[in-house]
């Protein structure tokens, strides 16, 4: 379904370099923030999901080692 929105052109500009920066459309960004805030799970679910999460990763990064530059690359 198409929506159409009235927004400041500079609150337009920002989300835009947002979306960039997070290398995703604007659309994209746009449907992932209604994603978040429409999500029926609770906190606690997602914690527990993300825990999960964590117990089945090896959280083995092949002997690749990142500086904290690499960290911020590209952070405003």
């Amino acid at each position: 379904m198409n929506v159409t929105i009235s927004v400041d052109d500079e609150l337009l500009a920002r989300a835009r370099e947002v979306a960039s920066q997070r290398g995703m459309s604007f659309q994209q960004l746009i449907r992932d923030y209604l994603e978040s805030i429409t999500d029926p799970r609770s906190g606690s679910e997602i914690v527990k999901e993300l825990f999960a999460l964590m117990d089945e990763s090896p959280g083995r990064s092949g002997g690749l080692r990142f500086s904290r530059d690499d960290a911020y690359e590209g952070r405003l």
